[in-house]
Parts: C-alpha cells; sequence; structure tokens
C-alpha cells in the first residue's frame, strides 16, 4: 500500500517540482557564469577591464546559491548551512563593492558556487530526464493493451515484429505497472542525491559550520568582553585623570591665594605634588586636594565628584574664599566635629559654614574617613 500511496504523496511530486525548477535556474545560471567568467577573464588582457564583469559574475553566483539554499528548504525541507557572506568574517570580500580581492579567487567557497551553478542544469535535466522518462514509460505499458489494436501495425513493433498476442500484452502490463512503481522512488532518490551534491558545494560541512558558528559565538563573548574592558579603562583614565587635574588647580588656587601674604609657602605648595601627599584619594569615583603640611591626622578627607566639580567651578573667581575652604577641609581630618559644625539629618552628617560657602561632610567612624558630600555657596 505504501508504493500505491508514494504515487500520489506530495514529497513524490515536490521532487518532481524541484527537478524541474532546478531545470529552468540552471538554464540562468550557467548563461550568466559562462559568459561573465568568459568575457571577464578575456577583458583582464585589456587594462584589466574584465574585474568588473567577473566581480559581477561572483556576486550573482552567490545570490544564485541563496536561491538555490531556499529552494531545497522549500521542496525538500533540507536547510543547507551557508558559506560566510562575501566581505563578513571568515571570508575576502570585494574592493569597492565590484572589485574582487585576489585572495577570493583561493577560496573553496568561490569555486564551489561557481561549480555548482555549472552543474546545476546538465545534473537537473538528467534528474528531470530519468524521472520524466520512468512515469511516461510506465504509464504507456501499462496502457497498452488499451489503445494497441488502435495503431497503424496492430501494435507496438520492435524490428518486424508486432506485439499484439496476449502474452506479450500481459508482460507489457507487468513490466509498465513495476515502472510506475518505481517511478516515485526513482523521482525522490534523485531529488537525495540532487540535495547532497547541493549540501556538499552550497556550505560547508556540518562538522565545519558547527566549529564556525562556534567560533563566532566565542568571537561575540571575546568582543564583548573587551568592549566592556575598554569602556572601564577609558572610564578609569578620564575620571581618574580629570579628578587629579582638578585636585592640582584647587592646590594652585590655595598657593595664588597665599602668594600676597607668604610666597614662600605658596612656592613650598607648589613644589610637592599633590598625588603624592598623604590625604589625596584620587580615583574614578571622587577625590580630594592635598592636605596642608605638618597636620595632626585622625581621618582621611574624601570629596566626592560632585563637591570636587563645585570646588574647581568656585576657583575661577573666588581662589581666596576656595583657599578658606580647603584649609577648613584640611582641619576636619584632626577635628571631623569642629565647633559651629550641626547635624544635617543624622549624628554623623553634619554642616559647617566657611565664610561665604558650606561644607556638608559625613564621618564614618569605622573606617576613620570623612567624606565631603557638597560644597555650596551663598548667594
Amino acid at each position: 500500500m505504501s508504493l500505491l500511496r508514494d504515487l500520489v504523496s506530495a514529497r513524490t511530486w515536490l521532487a518532481m517540482t524541484q527537478h524541474l525548477a532546478g531545470l529552468f535556474g540552471g538554464f540562468v545560471a550557467i548563461f550568466i557564469v559562462t559568459f561573465g567568467l568568459g568575457f571577464g577573464v578575456g577583458g583582464l588582457f585589456l587594462a584589466l577591464a574584465g574585474l568588473p564583469l567577473l566581480g559581477l559574475t561572483l556576486r550573482l553566483a552567490d545570490v544564485f546559491a541563496r536561491a538555490e539554499r531556499a529552494r531545497f528548504a522549500l521542496f525538500t525541507g533540507v536547510r543547507i548551512p551557508a558559506w560566510p557572506a562575501p566581505g563578513s568574517p571568515g571570508r575576502v570580500g570585494f574592493r569597492w563593492g565590484i572589485i574582487p580581492r585576489w585572495p577570493m579567487w583561493r577560496e573553496g567557497s568561490t569555486w564551489a558556487e561557481l561549480g555548482y551553478a555549472l552543474l546545476r542544469l546538465p545534473v537537473s535535466a538528467v534528474a528531470a530526464t530519468v524521472s520524466i522518462t520512468a512515469w511516461a514509460m510506465g504509464l504507456v505499458l501499462l496502457a497498452l493493451p488499451a489503445y494497441g489494436r488502435f495503431m497503424p501495425s496492430g501494435g507496438p513493433t520492435i524490428g518486424d515484429t508486432v506485439l499484439h498476442t496476449r502474452a506479450e500484452l500481459t508482460l507489457s502490463v507487468v513490466i509498465g505497472a513495476l515502472l510506475l512503481l518505481a517511478a516515485p522512488q526513482l523521482t525522490r532518490g534523485l531529488a537525495i542525491a540532487d540535495t547532497a551534491l547541493a549540501r556538499r558545494l552550497l556550505g560547508p560541512r556540518r562538522d565545519l559550520a558547527a566549529r564556525v558558528i562556534e567560533l563566532e559565538r566565542s568571537r561575540e563573548r571575546v568582543v564583548d568582553a573587551g568592549e566592556t574592558e575598554r569602556r572601564r579603562i577609558e572610564r578609569d583614565l578620564h575620571d581618574g585623570a580629570q579628578q587629579r587635574l582638578v585636585a592640582l588647580a584647587m592646590e594652585l588656587g590655595r598657593a595664588q591665594a597665599k602668594f600676597a601674604d607668604d610666597p614662600d609657602a605658596a612656592r613650598d605648595r607648589i613644589s610637592r605634588e599633590p598625588g603624592r601627599r598623604h590625604g589625596c584619594h584620587c580615583s574614578a569615583g571622587g577625590g580630594t586636594p592635598p592636605l596642608r603640611a605638618g597636620r595632626s591626622v585622625s581621618y582621611s578627607v574624601t570629596w566626592t565628584e560632585r563637591a570636587i566639580s563645585a570646588g574647581s567651578g568656585f576657583l575661577a573667581d573666588d581662589p581666596e574664599g576656595l583657599a578658606q575652604v580647603l584649609d577648613a577641609t584640611d582641619d576636619l581630618a584632626a577635628d571631623p566635629r569642629p565647633p559651629g559644625a550641626f547635624p544635617y539629618g543624622g549624628a554623623d552628617l553634619l554642616r559647617i559654614r566657611v565664610g561665604r560657602y558650606r561644607i556638608l561632610h559625613e564621618i564614618d567612624a569605622t573606617g576613620q574617613s570623612i567624606t565631603v558630600l557638597h560644597l555650596g555657596r551663598v548667594a
């Protein structure tokens, strides 16, 4: 019963349609490739004028390969893994979009697609011819007893022999029935062989395709990790350097304010490297101007990025006032709760006023640190 069902099975007639569609596509492909390669190679002797035609031929061969993979997926349900597209990772691309680079001619994928385009017509022609012949001969021999007597000689003639006896007609029916039952298997078998050829030429081997996919995933992971690390380094370089520059600018502002009263102390302050002074915690999250020399320190003072940005903004128009603020924050290292400080929402969150400025700082007794959270100026 399965042999009879194969006569009307959708798989059988999809296979036949596949052969006929391949025959039509093969006519188009063999014309394009033979014309493109022939005239392209000939044009190389005319100041390399054939290079664009060769590039166009390779482009069209890649398009035809994609169309063929879609055709096999439609008619047979087989999805053939594709070669990497020209210009993508793992395959050489074109120069200016049309001129093939020399390494392309050494790639197996290039010749596989060109070879497939050339083979498509003869392969489909053989498959379609054999399939149609099997179906036609089976039907002709099976129906011979019904129409044979109406032929001019009273039956089919082989040489001088006319086939019209009962035994000959019975043998014709038997052979026709066998051919008709074998025709679906033959049609589908040729489709399977055709699919195997396409899988061999239109894409990498399965193990190679799996390796390519794994390499692409590994590459994506490496790229993502590298991008994350690059951004982290950029952020550290930008923020760290920025805070050090701000700390240096604030130190220079303090020195500028002291030049009029104490030039020697100002020169001594400028000569010291801010980044090596005690209490300078310059990092991506914040920093602090250096403490004054000779100060007894029990707490480390750290400025948040917001406070440093505010201080650098006040530096341009009020260096003397900012110098007073910095001196006051230096004093916090020895006395985190100076006279005049009052709680601001908590026992360890205090606000002090220095001239025109208000300083909000937080005390961490466990870590022996003070964080300057905000610096504001009274209007």
